[in-house]
């Protein structure tokens, strides 16, 4: 085993994996997926302390610092201003685990059997989540007796309302998943028709755009490497595939009121607009006033709900609701950084995707086909125009931190043994 690859005789050598693996398991439940996040950080720590130059001449830790700097130097920019100065504080500290969980991501899947693995781990558990948001639809309550609430499938993810988040972001790792153990028959990818019903009925249309951003990317890389015959055909088969779903899915009724509601965008109508946007259009004006008035470095990371009430214009229905504390975030990520990093951040931002793609562009042909899952997850993750779940929260930036980290780590060759 490479020596930046982590072993020992009392555990089965792949405990490692397992353990990052273990991160996508308990996502579901309430804050569990913090503990395999501080046991990874901890050994990434104990490795730093220990094996500083092996750990930082492996390039894909130098990657995971770089991205990871472009990000949190902004937040520790924005902390003289911050308007909530212990919160800011506790966001930027914990968002040093990422790195450090990074350094034992990398080392964890130097090898090409762990890689393999986690794949297939993961597109299987995904799977499973899928199946068990469509029994939810279907019968009421999933396997663990969550019941639907008639409006958006929850499954395992329960009151987090995430799961549609979560399973159209690693879309492109199911479809790997799919395309390894197909072995050339048509009939396993029927399953993908499901999977995406399952994303589309859990009512979060920011999860739709990440489904279809991180579909398109893994398609036109696969489609890339087809012959032009076999390239039609896949689109024809995806094309229909597509209106099947949609007519499957007109039936939903809660599906078919949210694609009514989402309409309104385009009526130009402020209120139909409003209700379309699920009541952000205050929430992104507010936002706008607040990044007017602190545009270089924001208001601190995590900071938006206490600087809310200044900017929030007479009558706003948040204000009406709680005077002294205002939406958690802006719901939409540009929004989210500028208000919170400033342009800082936003430059940033910006650093972190070049990179991200410079990574991503240069793969190697034999590692790509492994890695592009990952790199097309990621992207999702981090898409600019998300009006999901806020950037800086502790459970959306450890889900997106762990695609990256992920990614990163099957951008090198695997080690041989």
């Amino acid at each position: 085993m490479n020596d930046t690859a982590i072993a020992t005789p009392a555990l089965s050598p792949r405990w490692p994996v397992w353990l990052v693996f273990a991160f996508l398991v308990v996502l579901p439940f309430g804050n569990a997926f913090e503990a395999p996040l501080a046991a990874m950080a901890a050994i990434g720590l104990w490795r730093l302390v220990t094996q500083p130059r092996a750990v930082l001449a492996d390039v894909a830790t130098r990657r995971v610092v770089a991205l990871f700097l472009v990000i949190w130097l902004p937040m520790l920019v924005a902390l003289p201003d911050a308007v909530n100065a212990q919160r800011s504080l506790e966001t930027v500290l914990v968002f040093v685990r990422f790195p450090l969980a990074g350094v034992f991501i990398v080392a964890a899947l130097k090898d090409a059997a762990a890689r393999r693995w986690l794949i297939s781990a993961c597109g299987l558990l995904l799977l499973f989540w899928a199946a068990d948001g469509l029994v939810q639809l279907i019968f009421g309550r999933d396997l663990l007796g969550f019941p639907y609430n008639g409006t958006r499938v929850s499954g395992l993810f329960n009151a987090k309302l995430t799961l549609g988040h979560v399973l159209a972001v690693a879309s492109p790792v199911v479809y790997e998943t799919l395309r390894r153990h197909a072995a050339g028959r048509a009939w396993p990818w029927l399953a993908v028709l499901p999977y995406l019903a399952v994303i589309v009925a859990t009512g979060s249309r920011a999860a739709w755009v990440m489904a279809a951003l991180a579909g398109t990317l893994y398609a036109a890389y696969r489609v890339r490497e087809l012959p032009r015959a076999q390239r039609w055909q896949m689109l024809a088969r995806a094309a229909a595939g597509v209106v099947a779903l949609g007519v499957a899915l007109a039936l939903v009724p809660a599906v078919r009121d949210k694609a009514a509601t989402t309409a309104g965008l385009f009526s130009g109508d402020y209120a139909r607009a409003n209700e379309a946007t699920s009541l952000r259009l205050p929430i992104w004006a507010s936002a706008s006033r607040m990044i007017a008035d602190h545009w270089i470095n924001g208001v601190g990371p995590r900071g938006f709900r206490y600087a809310y009430p200044q900017y929030a214009a007479p009558g706003d229905p948040y204000i009406a609701k709680d005077p002294h504390h205002g939406p958690t975030h802006a719901h939409q990520m540009l929004l989210e950084i500028l208000s919170e990093t400033g342009v800082v951040g936003l430059a940033g931002l910006v650093a972190f995707y070049v990179l991200l793609a410079r990574i991503a562009l240069r793969l190697d042909p034999a590692t790509a086909h492994e890695a592009l899952p990952w790199f097309s997850a990621a992207a999702a993750a981090v898409f600019p125009l998300n009006t999901g779940l806020a950037f800086y929260a502790s459970f959306w930036s450890a889900t997106l931190w762990w695609f990256v980290l992920v990614a990163v780590a099957f951008s090198t060759p695997p080690a041989t043994r």
